[in-house]
């Protein structure tokens, strides 16, 4: 049996790697577009709402963890992974770097990424579990 601490804190700790790398390399190369925005540009320079939001997230998740069900934990991993993510660019720059564009949806990254299936995840397997 996969071990739920290791599975939470791998995740996490990818997901923030990956992110961060990929923006620095996309910043590098000058490919890639600043977001003072949250998702689909809403609360436009509102940036320390969302450092608060943010840091109220993954404490909360952090102080939650041990209630967190095993079957979630990587959801919930990927969700903190991808706060934390985007925390940082808001934190040291004031904006967060998107680098994917696929022009039918707004620009996005990585964090996004981890975000969005964490909190689909999440409500998926709490649907689940409800019809159970």
């Amino acid at each position: 049996m996969v071990n739920k601490n290791r599975v939470f804190l791998f995740t996490s700790i990818i997901i923030i790697l990956l992110d961060q790398s990929a923006k620095l390399l996309f910043e590098w190369i000058g490919f890639y577009s600043k977001n003072r925005g949250a998702a689909f540009s809403i609360l436009q320079d509102k940036t320390a709402l969302m450092v608060w939001v943010a840091v109220i997230m993954a404490g909360a998740i952090l102080y939650y963890y041990d209630k967190i069900p095993e079957r979630e934990s990587f959801f919930f991993a990927l969700l903190l992974g991808g706060t934390v993510g985007n925390l940082i660019d808001r934190a040291f720059f004031g904006y967060v770097v998107d680098f994917i564009n696929l022009s039918i949806w707004p620009s996005f990254n990585i964090a996004d990424i981890g975000i969005t299936v964490g909190v689909i995840g999440i409500v998926w397997h709490s649907i689940r579990t409800k019809k159970d």
